[in-house]
């Protein structure tokens, strides 16, 4: 029987579900894996932010596009790209918008910034969490997250104990992602002490394993008629749900593009609807095209580790799961997925 994920066309919903926007371009890490850590070197970039009035008009944008479909399914908004979401000072506001539309937020965070004040404000909106907070660690000792990622983990340690004693219910949902970097025998002892500290104060830990990806850059391969790119291997079919804005508005196709390298328009002069149904999707069916173009040749994903070449590895069902089978049929009824 053949895979239905691979022999399927794709659903996209003629609006996003994900949003995911940068409120200010600022970090406390400098992580070596992150764009971040080159971006913060131009003065022009660092410290770059939205206004109250800019977040609020994307995001009630984003919730009444919601509302006007009357979808019920998985809808969140991820408030960061490459800087830390609890250095934003904005945060009460998203958080009270994601309570009057009903969406989520996603949080991932290094840590150093969950003080008391931040703690107290994801507690008061604990139900508009999306899944767990992610704690990212790189490396499995003092000495080597310092250089991985310009942290202190004491700081760290520090900030978590004083919301797991303060904030239990919401230290319950916080998982810390232990990156490996050396994949080595040493490192893996290291990292079962860390594991054990962590444990101690009572913090979920989890291992990251071969997570170091490439950024779209340069030109890349060539694609011909029989070797070129097919669909993204980001997670189920992401692109497709998911709306990327830079600081200033622009609208790139995925987090991979850090520097924006190929824009669609701007949330702050057109509608999110108009640029999603627009020039992002005339680049949402190129890349998921099965038969070739020459113009897949201007795609920026030829130059991506994540671009999927000659075949599709999640199709339809995964689609489907992430959007939510109901919604999925509704959508589908009332007109108002594209097939790709």
């Amino acid at each position: 029987m053949k895979n239905l994920n691979n022999y399927t066309y794709l659903p996209r919903l003629k609006f996003p579900t994900e949003l995911e926007f940068e409120p200010i371009q600022l970090c406390n890490a400098l992580c070596f894996s992150c764009p971040y850590t080159t971006l913060q070197e131009d003065k022009e970039y660092r410290g770059k932010k939205m206004s109250r009035e800019q977040i609020s008009l994307l995001l009630t944008g984003f919730g009444n596009l919601l509302k006007k479909n009357n979808y019920k399914g998985n809808a969140f908004v991820i408030p960061f790209r490459y800087s830390d979401p609890l250095i934003c000072k904005d945060l009460d506001l998203i958080f009270s918008l994601a309570k009057k539309f009903s969406f989520k937020i996603r949080i991932t965070t290094n840590g150093v910034s969950f003080n008391e004040n931040n703690a107290k404000l994801l507690n008061e909106y604990y139900d508009t969490l999306e899944g767990v907070i992610s704690i990212s660690v790189i490396g499995s000792t003092t000495e080597k997250i310092k250089k991985n990622m310009n942290v202190n983990l004491d700081l760290t340690f520090a900030r978590l104990s004083n919301v797991k004693s303060k904030f239990p219910k919401l230290a319950s949902k916080i998982e810390v992602g232990l990156a490996e970097v050396e994949e080595t025998s040493e490192e893996n002892q290291e990292f079962l002490t860390l594991e054990k500290k962590f444990k101690e104060i009572g913090i979920e830990t989890y291992r990251k394993k071969k997570w170091i990806n490439n950024r779209i850059k340069g030109e890349g391969f060539l694609q011909k008629p029989d070797n070129f790119i097919l669909s993204c291997n980001l997670y189920h079919n992401k692109p497709l749900r998911r709306m990327n804005v830079m600081c200033d508005g622009s609208v790139v196709l995925c987090d991979d593009d850090s520097n924006g390298r190929k824009k669609f328009g701007n949330v702050f002069e057109d509608n999110i609807a108009k640029i999603w149904n627009g020039h992002l999707l005339k680049e949402h069916k190129l890349i998921y095209n099965r038969n070739f173009d020459e113009e897949k040749n201007q795609l920026i994903c030829k130059s991506c580790s994540r671009a999927n070449w000659k075949n599709r590895k999640s199709g339809l069902v995964n689609s489907v799961k992430q959007i939510g089978f109901r919604s999925s049929i509704k959508n589908i009824i009332s007109n108002k997925v594209d097939w790709l």
